[in-house]
C-alpha cells in the first residue's frame, strides 16, 4: 500500500524491481505470458482491472461495501472509452451502423432477443428476465469470463420451435439463439393467428432447412449450412472492407451489414461463387419462376414468392393478408411464404431450400384452387390425394377433388378394418375439398399408434389410401 501511495504510476515500479522485472525489449509475442507466469504480483497492476469499467473502488467500498456505488451499465461507452480509437479499434463504430445498434428494444416474452439485459439473464439461466435494454458489446461478450474464445457468452446449442436441435456452427451458435423461428410450423399452420408467420428472424430455420411446412414431402436443401463453418459468422463478420474502399466499417465485421447504402460485400461469396461486385449481379442457376429469363437469385425468388401470392386470398394479387377465412391449405402456404419472406436473404442463406419449398407450396397449391386454371377451380376427374404430414401426430390433412357434385363420405379405419372416424357425410359441391383428421375416434377418443385406412366414396366410385399414426 505504501508503494503505491508515493510512486507516481501506481507503484508499479516499485513493484517490478521488488520482484526482479524488467520491461522486455523487444515486445515479442509471450511476453505477457511470461509475466502473467513468473511474476504475478506484477501483472496485477498491469491488467485491465475492475475499477476501469465500474469507476472508483474506494467509493464502491466505503459504505461496507455498497454496491449502488458502483458503476453498472450495459452502455456500448463503457467498451468503447478504449475499443473506440478510430482507427485501430473501431468495433462500436461497426456496431452503430448494425441492426442490432439500432433494433427496437422490448420487454416481457420478447426480452430474450428484444432486451440486452434480458439476453444476459437468459444466458445466466435466470426464469426472469429483464427488459427495455439495447443489445450492446457486453450481451454478446462476457466482460467478466473468458470460458469461450472471444469472451462470448454463450455457445449452446440450440432447439427450434419443432424440436430439432442444432449444433456445430461453432460461433454462429450465439447469433443462433435469437435468430430462430418461435414457431413450431406444422401445428402452428393448422389454424389462423394474429400477427402470423414465423415471428420474422428464422434465419437459422432457412440456413439448415428446418422447420417450415413440408406437405409430408423431402425438401432438399443447399450446402450453406455445412460449408460455413462458424454458420451467420462466417460471412456477416466478414472482414471490413479496406480504409479507402466504399463499405469501410458498414461492412461486415461488427456492423454484420452485407449490404449498405448500395454497396455488397461479396468477399466472402467470392471464394465459392467467383468474383462479383453485387448481389444483383448474382444470378441464379435456372429460370426458377418461370418467366422464361434467367435473373439474379433475388428476382427469381420474388418471382416465386409472387406466384405463391397469387393464388392466396385475395386472388390475383401479389399481397399476402392472412384473415381468419382461410383454409388450413391457405394457411399452411402462406406460412411458407412468410417464412422466406421472413428470413429476409431472398435465397441467400438456402437458395435450394426456398426454391423447392416455394415450388412444393405451389403444387400444393394447385391441388386446391386449381393453379392452371383459378377461376373454374375445378378438378378434372376424382380424385384422393396422399394425407400430410404422413407419418403424424397429432393431427393430419385429407383433401380430395370432385369433378361433379355428389353425396360424399371420408371414413377412416383401422389396420382390422373397424371404422374409427367419419370424417365427411353430406352432399359436397364440385371441386376441391380438404379436411383434417385430429387422430380421434367418433367418441372423441384419441386413437392408437399404428396404421390407417382412409377411403373416399362418391356416388359408385369410391379410392383408398394408407396413412401412419406416430406417438
Amino acid at each position: 500500500d505504501l508503494l503505491q501511495e508515493t510512486a507516481d504510476n501506481g507503484g508499479f515500479d516499485d513493484v517490478a524491481a521488488l520482484y526482479g522485472w524488467v520491461l522486455p525489449s523487444p515486445l515479442d509475442e509471450g511476453n505477457w505470458d511470461s509475466l502473467l507466469t513468473n511474476f504475478p504480483q506484477v501483472a496485477k497492476l498491469t491488467n485491465i482491472q475492475c475499477e476501469t469499467c465500474h469507476g472508483p473502488g474506494n467509493e464502491h467500498n466505503a459504505a461496507g461495501p455498497d454496491a449502488s456505488k458502483i458503476d453498472i451499465s450495459l452502455d456500448e461507452a463503457v467498451c468503447g472509452q478504449c475499443h473506440e480509437s478510430g482507427s485501430h479499434h473501431v468495433f462500436p463504430t461497426q456496431w452503430k451502423t448494425s441492426g442490432h445498434g439500432n433494433m427496437r428494444v422490448r420487454g416481457g416474452s420478447c426480452s430474450k432477443c428484444h432486451s440486452g439485459a434480458g439476453f444476459i439473464d437468459y444466458a445466466d439461466g435466470e426464469t426472469e428476465l429483464r427488459g427495455s435494454s439495447k443489445i450492446t458489446c457486453q450481451v454478446c461478450h462476457d466482460p467478466h469470463s473468458n470460458e469461450n474464445s472471444h469472451q462470448l457468452r454463450l455457445l449452446d446449442d440450440v432447439t427450434l420451435g419443432n424440436g430439432v436441435v442444432i449444433s456445430g456452427y461453432g460461433y454462429g451458435q450465439l447469433c443462433m439463439t435469437c435468430h430462430i423461428s418461435r414457431r413450431d410450423a406444422e401445428t402452428y399452420s393448422d389454424e389462423y393467428h394474429s400477427h402470423y408467420g414465423p415471428h420474422h428472424s428464422n434465419q437459422t430455420d432457412m440456413l439448415t432447412g428446418n422447420n417450415a411446412v413440408f406437405f409430408g414431402l423431402d425438401i432438399p436443401g443447399g450446402l450453406h449450412s455445412t460449408l460455413m463453418e462458424d454458420g451467420c459468422v462466417s460471412c456477416h463478420m466478414s472482414e471490413t472492407p479496406g480504409e479507402e474502399e466504399p463499405g469501410y466499417n458498414l461492412l461486415g465485421a461488427h456492423s454484420f451489414n452485407m449490404s449498405h447504402d448500395g454497396v455488397d460485400l461479396t468477399a466472402a461469396c467470392q471464394t465459392c461463387h467467383g468474383i462479383f461486385e453485387s448481389f444483383d449481379d448474382f444470378m441464379a442457376f435456372d429460370d426458377y419462376d418461370g418467366d422464361g429469363t434467367v435473373e439474379n437469385y433475388n428476382t427469381e425468388i420474388q418471382g416465386l414468392m409472387d406466384q405463391v401470392a397469387m393464388y392466396l386470398p385475395p386472388l390475383d394479387d401479389p399481397a399476402v393478408e392472412v384473415t381468419a377465412e382461410y383454409t388450413v391449405m391457405q394457411l399452411k402456404a402462406a406460412y411458407n411464404y412468410e417464412f422466406v419472406a421472413d428470413d429476409a436473404s431472398m435465397g441467400a442463406h438456402n437458395m435450394k431450400f426456398a426454391v423447392n419449398l416455394l415450388n412444393a407450396t405451389l403444387d400444393t397449391l394447385g391441388l386446391v384452387v386449381g393453379i392452371n386454371d383459378v377461376v373454374s377451380n375445378m378438378p378434372k376427374e376424382f380424385t384422393l390425394k396422399q394425407n400430410f404430414p404422413n407419418p403424424f401426430n397429432p393431427s393430419t390433412t385429407i383433401m380430395f377433388g370432385l369433378p361433379s357434385a355428389s353425396y360424399t363420405k371420408v371414413i377412416i379405419y383401422n389396420s382390422l378394418g373397424q371404422a374409427v372416424r367419419t370424417l365427411v357425410d353430406k352432399n359436397l359441391v364440385a371441386g376441391y375439398h380438404t379436411y383434417s383428421w385430429d387422430g380421434k375416434n367418433n367418441n372423441g377418443s384419441s386413437v392408437a399408434s399404428g396404421l390407417y385406412i382412409y377411403r373416399l366414396v362418391s356416388g359408385d366410385k369410391q379410392l383408398t389410401k394408407k396413412m401412419l399414426l406416430l406417438k
